[in-house]
């Protein structure tokens, strides 16, 4: 008899494309370039593991880049003290999983902007739905009190209704499929694309009309064959930029 194997957890399941080391690496550096003079020491490993609430390996990870630049200058029983200003400036765009926004315990919160069944037909296409009624939930996520991006997600119904009993406001919905329900969002495709801003995305996110927007696209398969989710990002592309973190192959220089 052949026993099935199980579902392997999301995040084996699609290539993260910003690691969470870098991510940390990466808000650190922001940090540095705006808010500390030369000189200065830093927080200790011990109060940023704390802060984003990663392991210590994370964070050592993400102070040896910054100490193979020359950035920052590690000393024993001292601390770690900022030495030089990076040669060019930080991008202070952000990038990275939305899901590990709030993870690292950035200033970002979201607000549900409509929610309820739909008529969908391109959408229900695309997840397979034996019919149109789909439940869409879309939010407009901030950060740092401005607008970041608009999400839309597309989810079938009974689930959809019953993630709007829970606070949407501090957390991600796969993040709340698969914590609170217990299911894998297994990924199966993901679409990037460049478009410009409509009237009402313009609105929602404080931009000029025909201004740039990354719109990211996530379609997924529920680990318990209930069906299928898709999230749409509409993101500000002067505020977020799309990183892919290429594996170099064993072997090779």
């Amino acid at each position: 008899m052949i026993t099935p194997k199980k579902s392997p957890p999301s995040s084996t399941l699609f290539f993260n494309p910003f690691p969470k080391y870098l991510q940390v690496r990466h808000i650190i550096e922001r940090r540095l370039y705006s808010g500390y003079e030369i000189g200065d020491r830093i927080p200790t490993e011990q109060a940023l593991c704390e802060e984003f609430g990663v392991s210590r390996e994370t964070v050592r990870e993400a102070l040896r880049g910054l100490e193979q630049e020359g950035i920052i200058q590690r000393h024993r029983a001292k601390g770690t003290f900022f030495v030089r200003r990076p040669d060019t400036p930080v991008n202070q765009r952000l990038t990275g999983m939305v899901e590990d926004f709030t993870a690292l315990h950035l200033d970002t919160y979201a607000k549900v902007l409509s929610a309820g069944v739909v008529k969908a037909a391109d959408e229900a296409k695309l997840l397979y739905a034996p019919t149109e009624d789909l439940f869409l939930i879309e939010r407009l996520r901030y950060f740092e009190d401005r607008p970041l991006v608009v999400h839309e997600a597309f989810l079938p119904v009974l689930l959809g209704e019953r993630l709007m009993t829970w606070d949407l406001g501090n957390a991600s919905i796969q993040g709340l499929i698969e914590q609170k329900l217990e299911l894998t969002c297994i990924e199966e495709r993901q679409q990037i694309e460049a478009m410009i801003a409509d009237t009402r995305l313009a609105q929602l996110l404080d931009i000029p009309v025909g201004a740039p927007v990354l719109l990211v696209g996530r379609l997924h398969r529920l680990s318990d064959g209930s069906g299928m989710v898709m999230f749409r990002s509409y993101y500000r592309a002067d505020r977020y930029y799309y990183t892919l973190n290429l594996a170099r192959p064993s072997g090779r220089p």
